[in-house]
C-alpha cells in the first residue's frame, strides 16, 4: 500500500506544515505521528489520527500501520459504540496494559525491528529490540502484517510496578493493506507465529466493563481495558475505545500532572478543615477553586497531601512531602508572627481603625509579609486570618509540572 491510497497527499502536507504531525527519517524511513499541538487543539482527523506511528518507506510504501488514535467513549472525537445486536460486529474486551506501544516492521535489510510511535530510535524501541533479540530471536515479522506490542520494562515503567519484567505482549496485528485487525489465534496462517505472550481477552460486557473501571482499587496493577468491535464478514479497520481505572487515573494525573500549586491547593484545604472552616464558599474564596472541589474537600475533613502521597513513587513522594512541609512551616510562622505583633505593637491600636490599619501596614512592610491578616485578627477572625496566610502563600508556588511526562509514548 502506498501513502497516498491511505492519506490524502495534500491534506498531510497541510498537517505536517501546520504543526499537527511530526514526520523524523532514519535510514531510509520516515515515521509520522501527531504532536502535541494537536492533542492539545483536538484536531482530529482522518490524516491526524492514522498518523499514530506510520512508518512508510523511500518510495512512499507502508512499512507499519498501527491502529489509528482511539478514544473514550462519548468523547467529541470518538465514533458511536456499536450497536453489537445487529450482527455486523463482534465485541472483545482486552487488558490494557501499562507500557509503551511496540510497532512492529521489517526494516529495509530484511530484519525484524520495533519502534515507538514517535521515533524510529527512541530508548524505549531500543530496549524492545534487545528484548526481541534475547527472547524472541527466532520470531520472523512477515511483510504486509503490523504487529503491535506492549513492551513491560522497568525501562518504560509508567505506573504500574511490573517489577522486573521485561517482555513483549502482543496486543493486535494489523493487516496493512485494509487496516483489519488480525484474529491472534490464528496468526500461524499468515505465516507469523508469536512465541510470547499475548493481550488478556476478559469476558465482559460493555456495561461491565466500564462500571469495572468505575470501582474497585486495580490501578496499581492495571491501567484499564481496551474495548474492541470487530467488524464482522467485512475486512475494514476494528473500532477501539479506552477505559481506564478511575484511581489509574488519578495516580497519573498526580505524578505527571502534578504542580507545586496543586500541592499548595490541597496542604491549604489540609490546614483550613483542620481550623474549622467547614463552609465550602469558604474555600472556594480562599483556595479559588470550584465549588464542586471545595465540597470534596470539605467532605474529605483533611487528609488531603497524605493521600496524594500515597500515589507517588519514592522520588516524588519526597519532594511533594517536603514542599508541604515548607508551606506549613511558613504559614505557622506568618501566623506567630502576627499575633505577636497584635500581643505587642499594636495592642493598643485595636479600637483605632484608621490607627490600626497605618501601624498594621507599616509592620508588614518591615517584616516583608501582606498586612490582610492582620487586619482579619484585629476582628477576631481567626480562621480567616489564617486562610488570607495561605491565599498569600499560592504566590510562591506555580503551575510548572513537578515532573516531566512519562517516558515514552504509550497507548493513548
Amino acid at each position: 500500500m502506498h501513502i497516498d491510497d491511505l492519506v490524502p497527499a495534500r491534506e498531510l502536507r497541510a498537517a505536517i506544515r501546520d504543526g499537527l504531525v511530526r514526520e523524523r527519517c532514519h535510514e531510509g524511513l520516515r515515521i509520522l505521528n501527531y504532536t502535541k499541538k494537536c492533542q492539545a487543539d483536538a484536531a482530529w482527523t482522518e490524516v491526524t489520527m492514522t498518523c499514530r506511528g506510520l512508518v512508510v518507506d523511500g518510495d512512499g510504501r507502508v512499512v507499519a500501520r498501527p491502529f489509528p488514535k482511539f478514544f473514550y467513549p462519548g468523547e467529541p472525537a470518538a465514533p458511536m459504540v456499536p450497536d453489537t445486536s445487529e450482527g455486523r460486529w463482534a465485541m472483545r474486551v482486552c487488558e490494557k496494559l501499562d507500557g509503551v506501544l511496540g510497532i512492529g516492521y521489517v526494516a529495509p535489510d530484511g530484519s525484524s525491528r520495533l519502534c515507538t510511535r514517535g521515533s524510529l530510535t527512541s530508548t524505549q524501541g531500543a530496549e524492545a529490540n534487545r528484548i526481541l533479540g534475547e527472547r524472541y530471536s527466532d520470531a520472523m515479522f512477515p511483510c504486509g502484517i503490523t504487529p503491535l506490542f506492549e513492551i513491560i520494562s522497568p525501562a518504560c515503567r509508567i505506573i504500574v510496578d511490573y517489577g522486573e519484567r521485561r517482555d513483549l505482549v502482543l496486543v493486535a496485528a494489523i493487516d496493512i493493506e485494509t487496516g483489519a485487525d488480525l484474529a491472534l489465534g490464528d496468526l500461524a496462517s499468515h505465516d507469523f507465529d508469536w512465541p510470547g505472550p499475548m493481550a488478556k481477552v476478559h469476558r465482559l460486557s460493555f456495561a461491565d466493563a466500564v462500571t469495572a473501571t468505575k470501582q474497585g482499587n486495580r490501578g496499581q496493577d492495571s491501567e484499564g481495558f481496551v474495548v474492541c468491535f470487530d467488524p464482522v464478514g467485512r475486512s475494514e479497520p476494528s473500532l477501539r475505545f479506552k477505559l481506564k481505572h478511575a484511581d489509574y487515573l488519578r495516580m497519573h494525573a498526580a505524578r505527571f500532572h502534578l504542580t507545586s500549586r496543586k500541592v499548595w491547593e490541597l496542604a491549604a484545604a489540609d490546614a483550613l478543615t483542620a481550623a474549622g472552616m467547614s463552609n465550602p464558599a469558604s474555600l472556594v474564596k480562599a483556595l479559588r477553586v470550584s465549588s464542586e472541589t471545595a465540597v470534596e474537600f470539605v467532605d474529605a475533613g483533611g487528609g488531603l497531601v497524605d493521600a496524594l502521597l500515597d500515589l507517588l513513587d519514592d522520588r516524588l513522594r519526597a519532594d511533594v512531602k517536603q514542599l508541604a512541609e515548607r508551606l506549613a512551616a511558613d504559614a505557622d510562622a506568618q501566623l506567630a508572627l502576627f499575633r505577636r505583633l497584635m500581643a505587642g505593637e499594636l495592642a493598643d491600636l485595636v479600637d483605632d481603625p484608621r490607627g490600626f490599619a497605618l501601624a498594621a501596614q507599616q509592620a508588614a512592610a518591615d517584616h516583608g509579609v501582606s498586612p490582610h491578616s492582620l487586619y482579619r485578627l484585629r476582628t477576631g477572625r481567626s480562621t480567616d486570618a489564617l486562610a488570607q496566610i495561605w491565599s498569600d502563600l499560592r504566590s510562591t508556588t506555580n503551575s510548572d509540572p513537578i515532573q516531566d511526562s512519562p517516558p515514552g509514548t504509550g497507548t493513548n
